[in-house]
């Protein structure tokens, strides 16, 4: 059977639907596929996914110490590293904008200059 989300046209024909306990905690899913067969019915299958079937699709496991170790660095040094770089953005979008107005300043003193030439013919 399979497994594609969606059909030869490119629609999508799979439905997820959580299944929560009393606790309102996700236990496992529901998952339900419409495909059309070649004589026209559309068949429905169903099929649940307990925990025992369920797999992690990444796990990662961290040493405590590094994980705790790196939270501490980050908490301590963390507002600086803000602030430099709040710093740094504006002070190169004074540089920019310095640069740009340095440059129409170059441009209208040429002008100037020739219309100044202009004028002495």
């Amino acid at each position: 059977m399979s497994q594609a989300e969606t059909n030869a046209e490119g629609v999508r024909n799979r439905t997820k639907t959580p299944i929560f306990n009393a606790n309102n905690v996700i236990i496992n899913y529901r998952i339900t596929k419409r495909e059309p067969v070649v004589n026209g019915i559309t068949k429905v299958f169903r099929k649940t996914i307990t925990t025992s079937e369920s797999r992690p699709f990444l796990e990662l496991f961290l040493p405590e110490k590094i994980v705790r170790r790196t939270f501490i660095i980050m908490e301590t040094y963390g507002k600086i590293f803000v602030v430099v770089t709040v710093l740094a953005v504006i002070l190169v979008g004074i540089f920019v904008y310095l640069f740009f107005i340095d440059r129409k300043i170059g441009k209208l003193e040429k002008e100037i200059q020739e219309k100044e030439n202009q004028i002495k013919q």
